[in-house]
C-alpha cells in the first residue's frame, strides 16, 4: 500500500479533519506503510499538500487549518455551508462570538441527492460550474434538508430523494428566513410568479 492510499484509508475510516501528525501515527501504528525515512510526518503532509496544489478541484483532500485537513466526501462535491442552526450572539462591540449547535450529517445521502437531482439549484437552476467555470464553480451546491434536522433534535432516516433538496447559498437563505424553513417548492412559485410579474411589466 502506498501512502497516499493509507492516507486516503485512514481519513475514510476518521470521517472528520485529522492533523497530519496523528495521521501518520495512525498510518505507522496499524503498519499501513513502512518507511526507513527518519520524517515520514512530514512525508505524510507533503503528499496531501501536494495533491491539493498540483491536482487543485481534483483533490480528494480539502484543508482545514494549518496541518490539518479532511477529505472531500465520495463523489468530490465540495460540502459548505450546511443548513443554518439559529445562532446566538453576545452584544455588539469588539467581539462577537457566534455559538452555532453542530448536526451531523451523512455526505452519502448528500450525494444521492445531487445524483437524483443535479447539481443546479432546485429553485432558480443556478449552475456554479456553467457561472464560474468547472475548475472554480464544480462540484458545489448547498443541500438543504427539507426536515429541518436542529428542530427534530433525534436521528433519523434521512430519503435522500424527498428530503435533500440542492439550492445555490441564495436560495437557501431564503428558505431559511422563516423558521421552519420554508419548503424550496413554495420558494419556487415565488421566483416563477416574481419572474413572469416582471416580463409583464416591461
Amino acid at each position: 500500500m502506498t501512502f497516499r492510499e493509507a492516507i486516503l484509508l485512514v481519513m475514510q475510516e476518521l470521517q472528520k479533519p485529522v492533523h497530519y501528525k496523528h495521521l501518520t501515527k495512525t498510518i505507522l501504528t496499524r503498519g499501513l506503510c513502512t518507511t526507513a525515512g527518519k520524517t515520514p510526518e512530514l512525508t505524510i503532509n507533503a503528499i496531501i499538500t501536494k495533491s491539493i496544489n498540483k491536482e487543485g478541484v481534483s483533490s480528494p483532500f480539502l484543508k482545514v487549518e494549518a496541518g490539518t485537513y479532511k477529505l472531500k466526501n465520495a463523489l468530490g462535491f465540495i460540502e459548505l455551508h450546511p443548513d443554518e442552526v439559529e445562532p446566538s450572539f453576545h452584544k455588539e462591540g469588539m467581539v462577537k462570538q457566534v455559538l452555532v449547535n453542530v448536526y451531523e450529517r451523512n455526505s452519502n445521502a448528500r450525494d444521492d441527492s445531487i445524483l437524483h437531482h443535479g447539481i443546479q439549484c432546485y429553485v432558480c437552476s443556478f449552475d456554479f460550474a456553467d457561472f464560474y467555470g468547472s475548475e472554480l464553480g464544480k462540484g458545489f451546491i448547498h443541500v438543504h434538508h427539507v426536515y429541518d434536522i436542529s428542530l427534530i433534535n433525534d436521528e433519523y432516516q434521512v430519503d435522500p430523494i424527498k428530503d435533500l433538496i440542492p439550492l445555490c447559498p441564495n436560495c437557501h437563505a431564503m428558505v431559511h428566513r422563516h423558521r421552519p424553513a420554508m419548503h424550496p417548492d413554495k420558494l419556487k412559485k415565488e421566483v416563477f410568479k416574481n419572474k413572469k410579474e416582471a416580463k409583464s411589466s416591461l
